[in-house]
């Protein structure tokens, strides 16, 4: 230890002054051990986060005297999900919180639009640019990787006929796609990210005659590299006949079809869990109120399915239940129920997130038929990794 004696020309003395101070802060600090807790030494204090949004309720400092200077986070929604990362605090940034590498401090008293954010720290680390509108992608070196999932496509609206009305078919899951480990100086300086329009419900049918097919939804593409193909619409019910789910395109679940006299049937589960679930079919009446088809499930990068909705029958009334919404790749929206009775049958219940297919319309024998659902949004994600700018 090394200590120099303070003297009364030491306190006339500013410069020597603060320079005894520091000497004397230098060597009691480390022999103060638990004394100096770590919540008085916010400079010192690592501050390990089990998500982004428990950063909301800290306040950083640049000086580490108020407030920890960074802050890492383990995850987002589970450890190591891929949006972990080092947060370094900007007493001036006044940047939009985008909810991923921008995040604001409310609950900490720093409310929108005053200066004061959580900044990721992507030099040297995974960044994550989630598109889910048009857009540009701009290179920052490294390695990356990018997965899509198209829009999905909308399901077919219910029949109206005296006798065997039929509900449409479910639109069916937008198709997924991926294109990994690219060397980002091999790629262009910004490339032009599409995402395709989902494809929109249609109205049931208030005379009698078919059902209204659905519309496909659009792909989601990385200009030159990949194209994630949109969902197939839905038929609708015509004939007696339950309108056909929209076919399987590129990893992705197919609609279910409506029924004449059963209940309509779900979505089909997606090809290796990559893809969003098709919506269900909508149920024709045959003497009966039947229940509409259940949504189909959609699946996360992880491969855990998220459950489609539940469709209803037609006895209980009301529009079907809607897909559950992930963080991507929804369960398909389930369909309406039909009903024989002199009333009009259910409408599809919404798509779940990103991809999912829409579900169909029930059929009636009066009134107005089912509507459909429009198909679930589509989305481009790209990762990337390693030294970046």
């Amino acid at each position: 230890m090394s200590l120099k004696k303070p003297t009364p020309r030491t306190v006339s003395d500013k410069v020597e002054l603060a320079g005894v101070l520091t000497s004397f802060y230098d060597n009691l600090r480390p022999l103060s051990g638990a004394a100096i807790s770590p919540e008085r030494m916010p400079a010192v204090k690592y501050v390990g986060m089990a998500g982004i949004d428990e950063m909301r309720a800290i306040r950083g400092d640049e000086a580490g005297e108020s407030g920890p200077r960074f802050c890492f986070a383990i995850g987002k929604y589970d450890v190591l999900d891929g949006w972990e990362g080092i947060f370094v605090w900007s007493n001036t940034s006044t940047a939009q919180d985008d909810d991923l590498n921008v995040i604001e401090s409310p609950a900490a008293g720093v409310p929108s639009g005053s200066p004061g954010r959580w900044l990721r720290k992507i030099d040297t680390a995974t960044r994550i640019d989630a598109f889910t509108a048009s857009g540009t992608w701009t290179n920052r070196g490294g390695v990356v990787s990018f997965y899509g999932i198209g829009s999905g496509g909308s399901g077919g609206a219910g029949e109206r006929a005296a006798v065997n009305a039929a509900g449409g078919g479910g639109g069916s899951g937008g198709g997924y796609a991926e294109v990994t480990g690219l060397d980002a100086t091999l790629l262009p300086a910004t490339i032009a990210i599409t995402i395709g329009t989902p494809g929109a419900g249609v109205a049931g049918r208030s005379t009698d005659g078919g059902g209204s097919n659905g519309n496909d939804g659009g792909a989601c593409t990385v200009a030159g590299i990949m194209s994630a193909l949109g969902g197939l619409k839905g038929n609708g019910g015509n004939g007696g006949f339950g309108g056909l789910g929209g076919a399987s395109v590129q990893g992705s679940g197919a609609g279910g079809s409506g029924a004449v006299g059963t209940n309509g049937n779900g979505g089909a589960v997606a090809t290796a869990q990559r893809g969003p679930g098709g919506g269900g079919g909508g149920a024709g009446p045959s003497g009966a109120n039947l229940k509409g088809g259940d949504g189909g499930l959609g699946s996360r990068f992880t491969g855990v399915p998220i459950a489609g909705g539940t469709g209803v029958s037609g006895a209980a009334g009301g529009n079907g239940s809607s897909g559950i919404a992930g963080l991507a790749f929804g369960g398909g929206g389930a369909a309406g129920g039909g009903t024989s009775a002199a009333n009009a049958g259910f409408n599809a219940g919404t798509a779940g997130s990103y991809g999912a297919g829409g579900g169909g319309g029930g059929g009636c024998v009066s009134g107005t038929s089912g509507a459909s659902s429009a198909g679930g949004p589509g989305i481009v994600i790209a990762i990337t990794t390693g030294p970046t700018s």
